[in-house]
């Protein structure tokens, strides 16, 4: 009896010690995540840094389109809307179809020559969701500047959505003050993964498999106070033209994961980020939505917030260069 009580307790104590071990094991994922886009040059200064992530139509033309791998994400009837989909009423000679969910595997599977990649569609908001997905996952993207409408005015989708509609708004704040970052705490990651490599690869699917993730400027105006509001602009832009009522200011460089700068967003409730075109603030929603933050970007941002106050940064129909185009599929 003696024998069989030293073996049972002995037993029990293994599989308390195992238990502690595997408890000892268990790791924080967003840590891990952090520090290998940290150490990969993947934070958000590297997938914006300046000409690696966006272009123009007029540069895409003068390379030569047979030099890019043009991905182009226009699979729905918008633009016209016309029973026929949008990607075969004109798209960029030689350009793929493809969906947002399936950007990476598209690319990853057919882009045998290694060209660089351009990410196409409507207005260039949505591309920036497909070109931080790439990025991340170490392949060279950019987005299109203002999307298909600055490729030819049968597809601008621009001109109809500038306006002010902050001017006047009870949702607008023309306050100079700058308040005051809030410290938040950071997502808890839950992907079943230990490697850094492996978290990423999943979040970015699942950011993808989302969708576009974006909030009308108008909604977020009349409902400011439900959002984490992030004005992604410099200190004299915010002094200039004034902000979402509530909204943080953080300026462009330093929402970071090296810098200890995403305690300006909130784990719990939903941010919405706005910029300028919206082309920036899509790349940011991507990024933060791949960290597990609930984020928006707002559609068209400034330009559809204060359009007629805006002295730079600001649709205009010079920008459409008229080229031809390929119909069908």
């Amino acid at each position: 009896m003696k024998k069989r009580s030293i073996l049972m307790i002995t037993g029990l104590a293994l599989i308390f010690a195992a238990a502690c071990s595997t408890e000892s094991e268990e790791i924080d994922e967003f840590e891990v995540l952090s520090e290998y886009m940290v150490d990969n040059n993947l934070d958000l200064t590297d997938l914006l840094a300046d000409g690696t992530w966006i272009t123009t139509a007029s540069a895409v033309f003068d390379g030569g389109v047979e030099n890019y791998f043009i991905v182009d994400l226009r699979g729905s009837d918008k633009k016209p809307a016309n029973g026929t989909v949008d990607f075969e009423d004109g798209h960029i000679p030689g350009a793929n179809l493809v969906t947002l969910g399936n950007v990476l595997t598209y690319v990853q599977t057919n882009n045998t020559s290694e060209l660089p990649v351009v990410v196409v569609c409507y207005s260039g908001q949505t591309a920036g969701h497909a070109v931080a997905a790439l990025k991340l996952s170490d392949i060279p993207a950019k987005v299109l500047k203002w999307g298909m409408s600055s490729w030819n005015s049968k597809f601008d989708v621009w001109s109809g959505n500038t306006g002010s509609v902050a001017v006047g708004s009870a949702g607008w704040d023309e306050t100079d003050d700058v308040p005051t970052l809030p410290s938040n705490t950071t997502p808890t990651l839950d992907t079943g993964h230990d490697d850094g490599a492996d978290i990423l690869a999943d979040r970015v699917q699942a950011m993808l498999d989302g969708g576009f993730k974006s909030k009308a400027g108008a909604d977020v105006l009349t409902d400011y106070a439900s959002y984490n509001v992030i004005n992604f602009w410099a200190v004299t832009d915010w002094e200039l033209y004034g902000h979402v009522k509530e909204a943080y200011q953080v300026t462009p460089g330093t929402l970071t994961i090296a810098d200890d700068g995403l305690k300006a967003i909130d784990p719990d409730n939903p941010n919405v980020i706005y910029c300028w075109t919206g082309h920036t603030a899509s790349v940011v929603t991507a990024f933060l939505t791949v960290l597990d933050y609930e984020s928006y970007s707002m559609l068209f941002s400034a330009n559809g917030l204060v359009y007629d106050n805006l002295v730079s940064s600001k649709w205009s129909d010079t920008q459409i260069m008229g080229y031809a185009y390929d119909t069908g599929n």
